[in-house]
């Protein structure tokens, strides 16, 4: 996911914006390395570790983050967690990888991050912090999810994807 990655651009961010302070959300294999490496950057107290949340739990932690960063180093598939906070009205900040990439992009280009790399990361998150970079409202987010991302709008998208298949294949048997 690129968490180790944040974590490290947490560095360069707290020196300058010594206020900030992230919270990992979420438990796997690789916490106790993650830990580790927060504790060896000296960002106790910086980088919180929630460990695994219930969704209602989750959805709370969005809607108090002014924002959520998605950090993915490689290619996903649809960004879930990134609709996720977007509905929950918290702006995402994200690298140019998979889903992020598509949801971000057309919605408001200046949240992705240059890469994936920590350098990167820091850079934009404290621009953001230096009022450098404006976040769309809250408002804004949740409309972004209402207008695209609800099941009514994704089944309607998947109707047309099919249709036009039919359509082509009857086109291709016309001839």
């Amino acid at each position: 996911m690129g968490i180790d990655r944040l974590i490290q651009a947490m560095a360069t961010v707290t020196a300058a914006h010594p206020e900030a302070l992230l919270v990992i959300a979420g438990d796997g294999s690789m916490r106790g390395e993650l830990e580790a490496l927060a504790s060896r950057l000296g960002l106790a107290g910086k980088v919180v570790f929630t460990g695994r949340l219930s969704n209602e739990r989750l959805t709370e932690w969005f809607q108090a983050a002014d924002c959520s960063v998605v950090p993915t180093v490689t290619l996903e598939g649809f960004g879930l967690v990134t609709v996720e906070s977007l509905a929950c009205g918290t702006p995402v900040l994200g690298t140019p990888n998979g889903g992020t990439r598509e949801i971000l992009e057309p919605f408001e280009p200046s949240l992705l991050f240059d890469d994936a790399s920590a350098e990167a990361m820091a850079t934009t998150i404290k621009r953001w912090l230096a009022g450098d970079i404006r976040l769309p409202s809250r408002e804004t987010c949740r409309l972004h999810v209402l207008e695209r991302y609800t099941w009514n709008e994704v089944a309607r998208q998947v109707a047309e994807v099919f249709e036009a298949s039919i359509d082509s294949r009857r086109r291709r048997s016309a001839r």
